[in-house]
């Protein structure tokens, strides 16, 4: 862990290396969905896996992203559950070599997994995506600090009428509560509604920098924190790309890392906080090589002054 002034931080990446030479993500067409097909790409994606939790190890990186296609499929109409057998065994055979490393592991399924909507069968499919991912991270025997973060999703013509149907779907599938996160988006929900959100939801809030400067709110950085109980807060870290205004950037400019971390501090009320911070940068694994360059020379101009 890094420390900060009264903040500690861990650090890493997401999903697979730059250009994808190691991948937790490796899947294959729906139309070639068999029983073969998936755990010859399970057990690529366990490989790969073992191999980017060594690479993050190297780096000192106490977190991970493990990619949402690590089975591929998995919560589709046509995957055969009884596959979920085989995988099991799969997965039993990297247990061990897993916890040896000590990284947190967390998943980010995507833009499609929506629990805010009045349309049923995208609610269902949702929640079938969401118990995928539990039922992954239960099978990696991974401890409560291993969420799964959404998105509240779209305002769809009716903000709060929106926020309430997201607290009821919560309320009625409340084995959500045991891993499910919310994160602030860059367009719709801002940290404040989340927090307020959360407290009637017992759910943590993910903190995303870049998100806040696009969709900015005042908000209480110790509520915040509080929605994590126990458990350590997961934060995001990420620079605009100069092409897309809400893209991200290959790297994480160093500048706007220290402005996160002052603000954080500034925002803390001098209480000290264990953060972890994942990197949302394209270039992956190059984006934290840079990263600890820049924190390495910064900490040795604050030593020489």
């Amino acid at each position: 862990m890094i420390s900060f002034k009264n903040i500690k931080f861990n650090y890493g990446f997401i999903c697979s290396t730059y250009k994808s030479y190691l991948s937790t993500n490796h899947s294959f067409r729906l139309k070639n969905l068999n029983k073969k097909n998936i755990l010859n790409t399970v057990e690529k994606n366990l490989e790969d896996f073992i191999e980017l939790l060594k690479l993050s190890k190297k780096l000192n990186c106490g977190i991970f992203r493990l990619g949402s296609q690590f089975i591929p499929f998995a919560s589709h109409p046509n995957f055969n559950k009884e596959w979920l057998k085989d995988i099991r065994k799969l997965i039993n055979n990297y247990l061990e070599e897993i916890k040896k490393f000590n990284i947190r592991i967390t998943m980010h399924p995507g833009q499609y997994t929506i629990l805010s909507t009045e349309n049923k069968s995208i609610v269902k499919r949702s929640l079938n995506e969401i118990k995928y991912h539990f039922w992954l991270l239960d099978e990696l025997g991974l401890d409560e600090n291993s969420i799964v973060v959404i998105h509240l999703g779209g305002i769809y013509g009716d903000k709060e009428k929106t926020k309430k149907i997201f607290i009821k779907n919560i309320k009625i599938n409340n084995w959500l509560k045991s891993r499910l996160a919310i994160e602030n988006d860059e367009k719709c929900y801002h940290v404040k509604e989340l927090i307020e959100i959360a407290n009637e939801l017992s759910l943590p809030v993910v903190f995303d920098w870049f998100h806040h400067q696009l969709n900015h709110s005042v908000f209480s950085l110790i509520d915040l924190i509080e929605t994590w109980g126990n458990r350590i807060p997961e934060m995001h870290i990420s620079s605009g790309s100069k092409i897309n205004r809400y893209g991200h950037a290959d790297y994480v400019n160093f500048k706007d890392f220290l402005n996160f971390l002052n603000f954080l501090s500034e925002n803390s009320k001098s209480q000290k906080i264990k953060i972890d911070i994942l990197f949302e940068a394209k270039k992956k694994e190059l984006a934290i090589k840079r990263f600890i360059n820049n924190w390495n020379k910064f900490r040795f101009l604050e030593c020489a002054q």
